[in-house]
C-alpha cells in the first residue's frame, strides 16, 4: 500500500482542484497509485494538503468522469483496473477547439489508420478479415443503387472503418479510431457527395477493395505505401470539398 507521499506534498499556487488531478495523475505515472489501488479518503487530501473538501472533490468528480477513478459506494475510491473508454474522451473534446490546420488533421488520421493495419495484421484472425470485407460487400453494395443515399453510404463507410478498429483487438486504438471517425464526421460525408456529384459513387468502396489484399495477405511491408498513397488521395479530395469543415476524408 502506497504511503502517499508524492500526494501529500504541499501544494504550489494555481486553481487547487487541478493541481490535485494532475498530482494524482502524475502519482499514477509515477507507480505510486497503481491499477486497483485505493487512493485517500476527501478527509485525508483536504487534512494533509490543508485545502477544502470541496475542491478534493471536484477533482476527484473529474478523474471519475475520465474514467481514471471509480467509485465504489461504502468502501472508498479506487483506481480503475482495466481501460475504461472515457480515458482518451479529454482528447475527443480538445480536438474542436484545438487550432490546427486540414494537414495536422489529414496527418492526425493517417497515424491511426497506419497503425491499426499493423495491428489488425497482427491480431485479427482469418474469419474477421473475410468479415471486413463483408462491411466493404455492403459499402459497394449501398453506392450501386439508384439514387444513391448519401445517408446510407456514409452508415456503411462508417461500419467498415469501425470494424477495423475492433479488429485490432486494443481497447485504445478502438477508442481512437472512434474519435478520428467523429471528428472526420462532416468531412468524410462532404467527399461522399463530392464522389457522388462527380459520377464515382463507388469511388471509396474501390479504394477498400484495394487495401484489402494488403491486409489479407499480411503484408505488413505495403503499409507505409499504402498510406502514403492514402494521404495524398485525401489531401486531393479535401481540395475538391474546398477545405472547408474539420475532419479528413473517408
Amino acid at each position: 500500500m502506497s504511503d502517499y507521499s508524492t500526494l501529500f506534498e504541499p501544494l504550489p499556487k494555481g486553481p487547487i482542484s487541478e493541481i490535485i488531478v494532475q498530482r494524482i495523475a502524475d502519482a499514477l505515472i509515477g507507480g505510486e497509485l497503481k491499477p486497483g489501488d485505493k487512493i485517500p479518503t476527501e478527509q485525508e487530501f483536504s487534512d494533509h494538503l490543508s485545502v477544502g473538501r470541496n475542491a478534493v472533490r471536484e477533482a476527484i468528480k473529474v478523474l471519475v468522469a475520465f474514467g481514471v477513478l471509480e467509485v465504489r459506494r461504502s468502501e472508498g475510491t479506487f483506481v480503475v483496473d482495466r481501460f475504461h473508454h472515457n480515458l482518451l474522451n479529454p482528447l475527443l473534446y480538445s480536438l474542436p477547439i484545438t487550432e490546427k490546420s486540414i494537414d495536422d488533421i489529414l496527418e492526425f488520421k493517417v497515424g491511426i489508420h497506419y497503425t491499426m493495419f499493423y495491428l489488425a495484421m497482427l491480431h485479427a484472425t482469418d474469419d474477421e478479415i473475410t468479415q471486413l470485407r463483408q462491411y466493404c460487400d455492403r459499402f459497394y453494395e449501398a453506392s450501386l443503387r439508384d439514387p444513391v443515399d448519401v445517408q446510407e453510404l456514409f452508415e456503411t463507410s462508417e461500419r467498415y472503418n469501425l470494424f477495423l478498429g475492433e479488429v485490432t483487438h486494443n481497447p485504445m486504438f478502438i477508442r481512437l479510431n472512434e474519435i478520428a471517425l467523429r471528428v472526420a464526421k462532416y468531412a468524410r460525408i462532404k467527399t461522399i457527395e463530392v464522389t457522388i456529384s462527380q459520377g464515382q459513387p463507388t469511388f471509396w468502396a474501390e479504394t477498400y477493395y484495394k487495401d484489402l489484399p494488403i491486409l489479407e495477405g499480411r503484408r505488413m511491408e505495403d503499409v507505409p505505401a499504402l498510406m502514403k498513397r492514402r494521404l495524398c488521395l485525401w489531401r486531393d479530395m479535401m481540395e475538391d470539398v474546398g477545405g472547408s469543415g474539420a475532419g479528413s476524408a473517408t
